[in-house]
């Protein structure tokens, strides 16, 4: 795999790419482009509404971090290129160059990046995540084509589940598999043929089952656990029979994960959690049974409460050739900057 900072995106996010096109964040902005060589030439997609003083405020890095002004997800819609967008603790559709608000939601959730599952109709499940100190009742939401309001699919009972980490589609069997968390019995990864009706639990009861990302393939499930207290481990679960097993441990707790030809990203976050030796956030890359780190930077100056240091991956297919660009949050002197990741032939 080759490694490459690309420094002319310093400030954008790379949200999504396909054969198509590029589609990159700054802010409540969104662009698009067809090629990301330098320099860029980006036609503005629009904003997503946002108020005033929010919008001012935000110019300032600091004060970006601590609102959480940013998109966590941004996804192509397959019948006619519309974009599902989040926004903080909204959701809406950019559509023809107007912004159109998903209605429906019961109130007001972030969905973390890259969890929300987007089906072969082009339905879309999201989880809420919530800080649930009281853990009331958690939803599972469905828009189904061509619709701008949600539907209930799921309610997790009171009491069960802090919130869910995330909702992520199998295209080999037709599956949705969810994420959920945080305390040991709250922890488990689970699966649905039928859109939440029902569900089948692949694991659960401790932190070993706790997870934010889960990247599918034909045979297996991969996922880097999101513990505080414990080591964490990059684990692999076989579809077919169920059986999990360990790859190896790594240095803190994954939030974000993606694949990238025959490798699987993981990215450990830099979050100062008591099961994290070094405040560092880390890139690791799956081939095989083999793991490996290809990057580690340590968290910047900020405090928590002005993010964890994450390493945001692009969502979207991996282009011809295999690529995808990895956007470095709340890192030491890597700030706002983008590190490409390029597959080898």
């Amino acid at each position: 795999m080759r490694i490459e900072w690309q420094d002319h995106l310093h400030g954008f996010t790379v949200e999504w790419a396909d054969e198509q096109r590029y589609v990159l964040s700054q802010g409540n902005m969104l662009y698009t482009t067809g090629s990301l060589a330098a320099p860029l030439e980006l036609r503005a997609l629009g904003a997503f509404p946002s108020p005033h003083w929010q919008q001012f405020v935000a110019k300032i890095r600091s004060a970006q971090r601590l609102l959480r002004f940013l998109y966590y997800n941004v996804m192509r819609l397959p019948d006619n290129g519309d974009l599902f967008v989040t926004f903080k603790n909204g959701a809406g559709i950019f559509r023809n160059g107007s912004f159109i608000p998903v209605s429906g939601f019961l109130r007001p959730s972030k969905f973390l990046r890259g969890a929300c599952a987007m089906d072969r109709s082009g339905g879309i499940y999201m989880g809420e995540y919530a800080s649930n100190p009281g853990r009331t009742p958690v939803l599972l939401y469905h828009l189904p084509p061509r619709s701008t309001c949600v539907e209930v699919v799921h309610e997790f009972a009171a009491g069960t589940v802090r919130h869910v980490h995330g909702v992520y589609y199998d295209p080999y069997e037709n599956h949705i598999w969810c994420s959920t968390g945080d305390r040991e019995k709250e922890c488990q990864i689970l699966k649905t043929a039928d859109g939440f009706r029902t569900f089948d639990v692949a694991g659960k009861g401790d932190e070993t089952w706790r997870a934010v990302s889960l990247v599918v393939t034909p045979d297996h499930v991969y996922y880097g656990m999101d513990a505080e207290f414990r080591q964490n481990y990059i684990f692999r679960i076989d579809k077919h029979s169920g059986r999990r097993e360990s790859l190896g441990e790594v240095d803190g707790p994954v939030y974000y994960s993606r694949q990238l030809g025959k490798e699987i990203l993981f990215g450990v976050s830099a979050e100062g959690c008591p099961s994290q030796v070094a405040n560092r956030a880390s890139l690791w890359a799956v081939q095989g049974d083999t793991i490996s780190r290809i990057l580690s930077i340590d968290k910047d100056a900020y405090p928590r409460h002005f993010m964890p240091g994450t390493f945001h991956f692009n969502l979207g297919p991996a282009r011809e050739g295999g690529e995808c660009f990895c956007y470095c949050n709340g890192l030491k002197g890597a700030d706002q900057r983008t590190v490409g990741l390029f597959a080898d032939a």
